[in-house]
C-alpha cells in the first residue's frame, strides 16, 4: 500500500520582440512569416525576468511588478490595455528604472513586446493552457533569474491591499493530499 501512495504522490508532484530602449515608442514586433500567430489573440500577459536569483534580484522584481500592474487596472478591453501600453512605454520604462535605483540597483531595463511561451496556468477558476500569448516582457538587468507572470488582461493578476492575507494566514491544499488523507483514514478504520 505504501508503495501505491507513494506513486500517487510523485505522479500529483510531477503534474502539478521588441525592445524597448529609451527615447523610443514601444510599436509592434515586426514578425518573419516563421513564426506561429499566437494562439490568444485577446490576452495580453506580463512577463518580469529578474536579473539573477539573488535575493535582491529577486525582491527588486516583484517592486517593479507592484509599480507596473497599477498602471493596467483601468483597462476594459485587450484592446485598452495594448493602446495603453503602446502609448506609455517610455513612462513605463522611467518606473522600472527609477523602481530599480530607489532600491539601488544600476542595471537596466528592456520592455518587450511580442508573443511568448507560456505554460499552463489556472489563476482561480480561469485556466490558461500553455501556449502562445502576446506578452509584455520586462527583462531586468541580464535577465537571468527566476521570472514572475500573470495576465494582465483580462486583470487576473492585480490584487488589491483587502485581498492580501495576514502573515500567516496563507494556507496549501491539495486534492491529492486530501485524497491520500481520506484513503488512508479508510483504512485505519
Amino acid at each position: 500500500m505504501f508503495a501505491f501512495v507513494l506513486a500517487i504522490v510523485l505522479i500529483g508532484l510531477a503534474g502539478g520582440r521588441m525592445v524597448y530602449r529609451p527615447g523610443d515608442a514601444i510599436a509592434p514586433t515586426d514578425y518573419d512569416d516563421a513564426q506561429p500567430v499566437p494562439v490568444f489573440d485577446n490576452i495580453l500577459r506580463l512577463h518580469v525576468l529578474a536579473n539573477s536569483d539573488a535575493p535582491g534580484d529577486q525582491a527588486v522584481k516583484l517592486q517593479v511588478r507592484d509599480a507596473l500592474l497599477p498602471l493596467f487596472s483601468d483597462a476594459q478591453s485587450y484592446a485598452e490595455a495594448r493602446a495603453f501600453l503602446l502609448e506609455n512605454g517610455g513612462d513605463m520604462q522611467r518606473i522600472c528604472e527609477d523602481t530599480l535605483r530607489e532600491n539601488g540597483f544600476s542595471y537596466g531595463v528592456q520592455l518587450e513586446l511580442g508573443v511568448s511561451d507560456f505554460p499552463e496556468r489556472d489563476y482561480g477558476a480561469a485556466h490558461y493552457p500553455a501556449g502562445e500569448y502576446n506578452a509584455l516582457r520586462v527583462l531586468l538587468g541580464d535577465g537571468a533569474g527566476q521570472n514572475w507572470w500573470c495576465v494582465l488582461f483580462p486583470p487576473l493578476c492585480i490584487i488589491s491591499d483587502e485581498e492580501l492575507p495576514e502573515d500567516g494566514e496563507f494556507a496549501f491544499e491539495s486534492d491529492i493530499w486530501n485524497w491520500l488523507k481520506g484513503l488512508i483514514s479508510r483504512e485505519e478504520r
